[in-house]
């Protein structure tokens, strides 16, 4: 009998121990680059605004109507809706006013001459409210 060598199994490509820390690189290469994506958008991408600050950017609508234009009845209920629940309270009580007021003013009965100069007077108060908390309202 002849004995012929004992040949090693062929191996195709790195042996397997080779490849696991290549994908622990790759794992935490793409952690790393989640992570990062998340703290972005956090800074950047969104506030966590206050509902009060957030009505101050729709806020124009009630200077639409202080100045005697036609405005939607809906989006003044979403404005006002969103100073009601406002943690400011100089945002919630002047939103609030102002919001009412301009339901208001659209009527021609008794008292509607005193909403609109309410409301003229309630507008700058808004204003004011929402520049101290860093949103210009055009007036």
């Amino acid at each position: 009998m002849t004995q012929q060598p004992v040949e090693a199994p062929a191996t195709v490509g790195r042996p397997r121990s080779s490849r696991r820390p290549v994908l622990l690189a790759v794992l935490i290469g793409l952690l790393v680059l989640a992570a990062g994506g998340v703290l972005a958008y956090r800074l950047v991408g969104t506030t966590d605004d206050d509902p009060g600050v957030t009505a101050c950017r729709s806020a124009e609508v009630v200077v639409r109507a202080d100045r005697g234009e036609r405005v939607d009845p809906a989006e003044l209920r979403r404005v006002g809706g969103l100073f009601e629940d406002s943690a400011h309270e100089d945002l919630k009580t002047s939103g609030v006013l102002a919001v009412g007021l301009s339901q208001r003013v659209g009527g021609t009965g008794p008292g509607a001459e005193s909403y609109r100069r309410s409301l003229h007077e309630a507008v700058p108060r808004l204003v004011t409210a929402c520049d101290a908390h860093g949103i210009t309202v055009k007036a």
